[in-house]
């Protein structure tokens, strides 16, 4: 009977942690993990209640560019996105980027005149 031996894990299967058929187990969890994340961090702020919906300022950073590529979340850069956003039941989270035309006064007015309550996350940058 041949001792034990440790099998070298090839630099692809790292983050599989070498287990066979299961590529990426550990990016998947990661990528998975990532928007809860970025949502938690976002939220850490106290928000800013408009209407029936609350407002995060969010710095720009990692939690804006995961957000951005969560599938929950409705990224809207005019003014016409959002009162769209506003208005769509299916949405709950709206992100306005700090490169949307879209002003802090216009979109708690926007807020203001629908009665869904959303979760917005407004992308702040340093220099604001």
């Amino acid at each position: 009977m041949e001792p034990f031996k440790k099998e070298k894990v090839p630099e692809q299967d790292k983050l599989t942690l070498g287990v066979p058929g299961v590529p990426g187990v550990i990016a998947k969890l990661a990528a998975g993990m990532l928007p809860v994340m970025a949502r938690k961090r976002a939220t850490k702020t106290f928000p800013v209640h408009s209407g029936a919906s609350f407002f995060y300022e969010l710095d720009s950073g990692w939690e804006t560019r995961i957000l951005e590529q969560d599938d929950d979340v409705r990224t809207v850069r005019s003014t016409l996105d959002l009162e769209d956003a506003f208005s769509d039941e299916k949405v709950k989270t709206i992100l306005i980027p700090d490169n949307s035309s879209i002003t802090r006064h216009v979109a708690m007015r926007v807020s203001r005149r629908h009665g869904q309550g959303k979760t917005v996350f407004y992308e702040v940058n340093e220099s604001e």
